[in-house]
Formats: structure tokens, C-alpha cells, sequence
């Protein structure tokens, strides 16, 4: 989930698969105190565009990966459930939902 750094008031902006459940332990585990920051209407706190948070932030920073290994990770974490992650909300990852195949070539043709 994306995370306010207090008292910096900086901005963590999480983008799935991207080690970002892994950032966010590691902040709380060395003493970074954060909160969840607030979001407009109808969108998800946890995978948000920086536009959909509520406040401007004087820092700002995510992790990126290849889109390439970023897709294998996505087709890997949901191949076999594909499950919809939080329904009725904006989600970044809501326009692949269509293209949901166990196959790995399928899904990549899919989503070009």
C-alpha cells in the first residue's frame, strides 16, 4: 500500500510487484512512523496514481522493474486464481483483468 512518512511527510507510492510490501516493512522496522494517506472518491489508498491522493507531497518516491518482468510477476501471482483485487474501486492492474489466461503467451497477446 502506498504510505505517508511521518513527520517528512513524504510519500511512498506503491506499485504492485514491485517489492513495495517489502519497502513498507522495512520502513516500520527501522522506526519510520507512517500512515495510510488520504485518496479521492472511489479509489484504492494501496496502488494509487500520485493525481488520486488528496494532499501534495514535498517527496515522493517509488521502486519501478522491467515492464517485462513486471508482467511475467503479475501473470505468476495471478495465474490459476485470477483473482479481481479490490472490486468497485479504481485499480491499476483493472485493465488486465481481461486478458486473464494460464497461459502465459495468451496473456501477453492479450494485453498488447
Amino acid at each position: 500500500m502506498s504510505a505517508r512518512l511521518l513527520p517528512s511527510n513524504a510519500l511512498f507510492l506503491h506499485i504492485p510487484k514491485t517489492g513495495g510490501s517489502w519497502v513498507e516493512q522495512a520502513l516500520r522496522e527501522i522506526g519510520v512512523q507512517i500512515e495510510q494517506p488520504a485518496t479521492i472518491p472511489g479509489v484504492t489508498y494501496r496502488h494509487s496514481l500520485l493525481s488520486m491522493f488528496q494532499e501534495r507531497y514535498p517527496y515522493v518516491f517509488t521502486f519501478v522493474r522491467h515492464p517485462l518482468s513486471w508482467y511475467e510477476s503479475w501473470w505468476k501471482y495471478q495465474s490459476g486464481a485470477w483473482t479481481v483485487w479490490e472490486p468497485g474501486v479504481w485499480h491499476p492492474q483493472r485493465s488486465l483483468e481481461k486478458c486473464r489466461s494460464d497461459d502465459f503467451s495468451d496473456f501477453m497477446v492479450l494485453s498488447a
